[in-house]
């Protein structure tokens, strides 16, 4: 090899090594520059979407995806239905960011029963057009006709749950499950329906339509109370 050529390849070498130490260096500064965005990022806080959900107007006995979302970004059970739990967990995650609370709903006061349930004792949360026929099916009235409320908005024909094409494509229930009629009646109680509401179309989902038949939403609400241990406890309705 001449000396000429020798000295071209060296050099050629040398500025290879050279352009990939800047290229190690250019990577390095950008890996900094990346950690420091990321840190960036944790630091900034709630993003803008967490804080429509956090500044958004609820209210007690409320079910939404709203609320559910809510649920999920403040670590409450999520069931899609602002109760204490929800607005306790909503409280201190607006207080831990230093956010207003005089957005939040205003607590309802409860019923003064020490020994029974406790549940809004505002009469406005009521079905009053369907007591007589709790009362008949032999249902304690005023709670249900507040969980009537609460459920369905006294509509026996409420089903939390959509359908396309036979199939589900939502439902409120993070379980996948869904809940029908007055009293919102969950479809895990399928066999307890075809037994007390006396249907078997062959069909599960035509069996669970009987639901939306008031007379056998109430009589499934009546089998809950005596043939459960929760009782209230599966509409969330704790105490006594």
């Amino acid at each position: 090899m001449t000396k000429k050529l020798l000295v071209s390849v060296t050099l050629a070498a040398l500025l290879a090594s050279t352009a990939g130490s800047k290229s190690i260096a250019q990577e390095a500064h950008s890996s900094v520059n990346a950690s420091k965005a990321t840190a960036s990022a944790v630091d900034a806080g709630p993003s803008q979407s967490d804080l429509i959900v956090l500044n958004g107007t609820y209210k007690f006995g409320e079910r939404s995806r709203a609320v559910r979302a809510l649920q999920a970004l403040t670590g409450a059970y999520v069931d899609g239905l602002y109760g204490w739990e929800t607005y306790s967990k909503h409280k201190a995650m607006l207080v831990g960011l230093g956010l207003s609370t005089s957005h939040l709903p205003t607590p309802p006061k409860t019923v003064a029963k020490q020994s029974g349930p406790r549940y809004p004792s505002d009469k406005s949360m009521r079905c009053p057009k369907f007591e007589d026929e709790l009362k008949e099916a032999g249902l304690p009235v005023d709670v249900f006709s507040y969980i009537a409320y609460r459920e369905s908005r006294c509509n026996p024909k409420a089903v939390n749950a959509r359908w396309r094409d036979g199939k589900i494509i939502w439902t409120l229930n993070k379980d996948g499950s869904y809940d029908s009629g007055l009293l919102q009646i969950n479809s895990s109680w399928i066999r307890t329906v075809q037994e007390v509401c006396k249907v078997d179309t062959g069909s599960r989902d035509r069996d669970l339509q009987k639901l939306l038949d008031l007379d056998c939403n109430l009589k499934m609400a009546k089998w809950i109370m005596e043939n459960t241990s929760g009782k209230l406890r599966n509409w969330s309705i704790y105490g006594g």
